[in-house]
């Protein structure tokens, strides 16, 4: 294995290899970027005093041309031509290095976890852009610490923003204005960044706030004012009905006639304004605050969500998944909630960054008013309130169809009030805002969730539309085929049955899907364990086909058992991999980290035996780096190593079983596999892959 950092070639037989290797297919349509040249290599010389001149040599003595000339990151220079004058110049005793010149482009664009969480944009179900509904030609105004005017990836009205504060441009001094603008409607489909939840209406930056954050209640009336005159104005195309303040202090109920915010807040309501509110972050109660204590607006609060997905299954790196985390305020003024965790938006300067907040909560739901005012633009403020929470997802998963709070339909966990509001939806909300006919509702009953099945199974699914009839129903496992299900009208429900022997044991994800006369659809998930020849394990999973019920981060993928193939390397069927399937490393240019975490595991005794098979191939070092854990939580507990290794220990290199004997103290536990580069060097292995994990008694 090559030492840390040395990856020079030796002679030019090595360097022929290398570049026959690397002989680039003929491209489908000729090359038009002159700065991708499809023949390009990379000169490296060793130290000398008249590099520049003995680059100029090289070229000429090889008949190319250079194209960069490298004086301070490196000595050497970059050109284009065939493999023969790389071979040539490899050949000269003063150059060290000859490699290809690579192609890089801009990042593409991201769904951030939070957009399709709430159903705006999700990559594999039903969603509002989907449909359709993108926020286009609505305004949102922002009102906040001004606005990156210059970032690619934000449609921004200057003309319609207003200053109140000391400062004579409406451009963000501080990013967090930037990112708020970002969530509720950063541009999408641009090839570029982010896609916020409303991704075709317009940004209007109102600049209540300077450049260290602050400001006060005369700011926040001053553009709270200015959107009123717009809104009440003889001219409706001027007209801005969304308002987002991520912003609140200390205060008291006030009323619509104090003079104070409590009355600006009342106007602009008055004239049709939705204003959403971040509830805020001291983990205390938002009555207390203001404006969130206001009746007249739309109060947030924040869900952690690491998976763009309902279930929980994510884990805890944190705050649990799909649960209200400490530092959001609670309390029956709080309306709805919205991711608020490890939020990724635009960033001011063009680029981008995760923050976590309410105030990265609220901005969502702002999102999701603009698409129900493109919905319906006659819509009032109050019809746009009601459709936010009657068309909300409750923690069981069911459509908040009586409005107000979720009593009833389950809790968040970490809820510290008896009030569970509902996670706004964009789907559900494009339906019924108004709009016309409404979304059906569709819920799985049986296979239970988290239900360890066998042989055959029934398969039932209850379904209802407020407006029409139920056209068709379908289930499927995972990403396959879409299976029907017939109405028994004794029993009101959809059913169909299961032979689970044609699908591989494990975790499997179940789908349901409902459709209307008017071709509107609903979807609803179910996790459930296959164990069909698991020998008397607790918990099988062969990871054939999917990975949905695990939680996964960083570069955690399911491959196929072609990836990356080499000797030995790959698995006889599918497998995780930490790494790249496009480079077949864990390469990234910096440092790299990710877990994957099993679904909760229930039945488990007080002694048992976690087996995994595992192919790890990383850097070999004294030094520590390329860290392999397996770790345990049992009863949501804190995560314990149970098998660790790193690049002191040598790569196996392949397929390996591992067997480790467990003592759990409670009967759920979760398991964990954990990767760390710890740096950025040196990332050019193929990296760990992980298989047929179980417990079983011992």
């Amino acid at each position: 294995m090559a030492a840390r950092g040395s990856y020079g070639f030796r002679g030019a037989m090595a360097l022929l290899a290398l570049v026959a290797s690397l002989m680039p297919v003929a491209p489908a349509v000729a090359q038009v970027d002159p700065e991708v040249p499809s023949d390009g290599w990379i000169v490296t010389l060793k130290p000398q005093d008249k590099a520049s001149l003995v680059s100029h040599r090289l070229a000429r003595g090889a008949g190319v041309k250079r194209r960069h000339v490298f004086r301070h990151v490196t000595q050497g220079f970059s050109f284009s031509g065939p493999v023969g004058a790389a071979a040539s110049i490899r050949n000269d005793p003063r150059v060290k290095s000859v490699v290809r010149d690579l192609p890089v482009r801009m990042m593409a664009e991201t769904t951030p976890r939070g957009v399709r969480r709430i159903d705006a944009r999700h990559p594999s179900a039903t969603d509002a852009h989907e449909r359709g509904f993108t926020g286009t030609g609505v305004r949102i105004a922002i009102l906040d610490s001004g606005v990156d005017l210059d970032h690619p990836d934000l449609r921004v009205d200057t003309s319609l923003g207003k200053i109140c504060v000391s400062s004579s441009t409406l451009d963000d001094g501080n990013g967090h204005g930037t990112h708020v603008a970002g969530t509720a409607a950063a541009k999408g489909d641009n090839g570029i960044g982010v896609v916020g939840v409303a991704h075709g209406a317009t940004i209007v930056p109102v600049k209540v706030l300077s450049s260290t954050g602050a400001g006060s209640y005369s700011t926040v009336m001053c553009g709270l004012d200015h959107l009123t005159a717009l809104a009440t104005d003889a001219n409706p195309a001027n007209d801005v009905k969304i308002a987002n303040l991520s912003l609140g202090g200390s205060g008291g109920a006030g009323t619509c006639t104090d003079g104070s915010m409590r009355q600006a807040v009342c106007r602009a309501r008055a004239a049709g304004i939705v204003i959403t509110v971040a509830s805020g972050n001291n983990g205390g109660n938002a009555g207390l605050q203001a404006p969130p204590r206001f009746p007249e607006v739309v109060t947030v609060s924040a869900l952690a969500d690491y998976d763009g997905e309902p279930g929980g299954a994510a884990g805890c790196p944190k705050y649990c998944d799909d649960s209200i985390p400490s530092f959001s305020n609670y309390g029956s003024v709080v309306d709805v909630i919205a991711p608020g965790v490890s939020i990724l938006s635009t960033r001011r300067g063009g680029s981008y960054e995760y923050r976590v907040g309410t105030s990265m909560a609220a901005p969502h739901v702002a999102g999701v008013a603009a698409l129900i005012r493109q919905t319906n633009p006659g819509a009032s403020a109050d019809d746009v309130q009601a459709a936010l929470m009657s068309t909300g997802e409750c923690p069981n998963r069911s459509t908040n169809a009586g409005g107000g709070d979720c009593a009833g339909q389950g809790s968040w966990r970490g809820d510290r009030d008896s009030s569970p509001e509902p996670l706004v939806n964009a789907l559900n909300a494009i339906s019924g805002g108004g709009a016309g006919n409404q979304i059906p509702s569709v819920s799985w009953v049986s296979p239970s969730s988290n239900a360890t099945v066998s042989g055959t199974v029934p398969i039932s699914i209850s379904s209802s539309d407020a407006d029409g009839p139920i056209v068709d129903v379908q289930w499927r496992v995972g990403s396959g085929s879409w299976r029907p299900a017939a109405l028994n009208p004794t029993s009101g429900r959809y059913e169909s049955s299961w032979n689970t022997t044609d699908t591989a044991d494990g975790s499997r994800t179940l789908e349901a899907r409902a459709t209307d006369t008017a071709s509107a659809s609903s979807n609803d998930f179910q996790a459930v364990r296959v164990a069909n020849t698991s020998g008397g394990a607790i918990f099988t999973e062969r990871f054939e086909g999917e990975v949905t019920a695990w939680g996964a981060s960083g570069l955690w993928y399911l491959a196929n058992n072609s990836a990356c193939a080499a000797p030995g390397y790959a698995s006889a069927t599918h497998a995780v991999h930490y790494g790249r399937s496009s480079t077949c490393t864990y390469a990234t240019g910096a440092r790299t980290f990710g877990t994957l975490t099993s679904p909760s595991i229930s039945g488990v005794p007080s002694s048992a035996t976690l087996t995994f098979a595992h192919y790890r191939h990383v850097e070999s070092s004294t030094r520590g780096y390329d860290r392999t854990r397996v770790q345990v939580s049992y009863g949501d507990g804190a995560w314990q190593t149970v098998w660790y290794r790193d690049s002191k220990t040598a790569s196996e290199r392949a397929w390996r079983t591992v067997s480790i004997p467990i003592s759990p103290t409670s009967s759920s536990m979760k398991v964990r596999f954990y990767f760390d580069s710890i740096d950025s060097a040196s990332n050019g292995f193929p990296g760990w892959l992980v298989d047929d994990v179980t417990v079983v008694p011992r």
